[in-house]
């Protein structure tokens, strides 16, 4: 039921989604009027960016599938990605001849509820910062023994699995977090550390609600100027 009223949702707000020029607020109001016309479905937010990828790129209006093609690009909704320990989701890839050169996250928020679930627990990334995320390391073990929960910050989770997918490649794509919501004070550590380590990028659309949202992509993942043109 929630796809068809995403689905329905997004074909009735194309004229929207399809402005080139789209600005980060009206984005979030998209987002906003979903949640309040229809339910609070976080992958909304994926529809939303998934649609106007799908306007920018020049794809024919009436495709809306899980996979589209124009030339030699292809754009992919939610897929799972071999990764270096087992498999791995992406919420929105772009390939070139297939081979997948833009990888996109896309959250709610940053303070999202996350909890380790299947590669993550054998994920090194993960595993180097788990002080930041349990008391000790008796308490995880206890909690792991147990079939407990264990939760993890979002912004760590996100990189560690987009990493796990890197690591399976012989060639590193781009990769963006989309963030609907605005930027914590809790997030600069993850932000620095990962821009640092990883280069990889970070947009939180509700703190530029005046910007192009097209002027943030590129300000961030440069190479997506040119696919409008491929």
């Amino acid at each position: 039921m929630s796809k068809e009223m995403i689905r329905d949702f997004i074909l009735n707000h194309d004229e929207i989604l399809k402005n080139r020029d789209i600005t980060c607020g009206e984005l979030v109001g998209l987002k906003d009027k979903f949640y309040t016309e229809c339910m609070k479905k976080p992958r909304i937010t994926e529809a939303i960016v998934l649609r106007w990828i799908h306007y920018y790129l020049g794809i024919d209006q009436a495709l809306y599938e899980n996979e589209v093609v124009k030339g030699n690009i292809i754009l992919r909704s939610e897929k799972k990605y071999v990764a270096e320990i087992g498999r791995q989701t992406l919420d929105i890839s772009i390939l070139s001849g297939y081979e997948l050169k833009i990888g996109i996250s896309i959250k709610v928020s940053s303070s999202t509820s996350a909890y380790l679930d299947g590669a993550d627990f054998s994920n090194p990334i993960i595993k180097r910062y788990r002080e930041k995320f349990v008391k000790s390391n008796e308490e995880y073990n206890r909690k792991y023994q147990l079939g407990k929960r264990i939760g993890v910050p979002t912004l760590l989770q996100d990189i560690a699995r987009i990493e796990n997918i890197q690591n399976a490649l012989a060639n590193r794509f781009e990769a963006v977090t989309i963030i609907f919501e605005g930027k914590k004070p809790k997030d600069e550590f993850w932000i620095s550390e990962f821009e640092h380590l990883f280069n990889h990028k970070y947009i939180f659309i509700a703190d530029t609600p005046a910007e192009k949202f097209r002027e943030e992509i590129v300000s961030k993942i440069p190479s997506f100027v040119g696919l409008g043109n491929e």
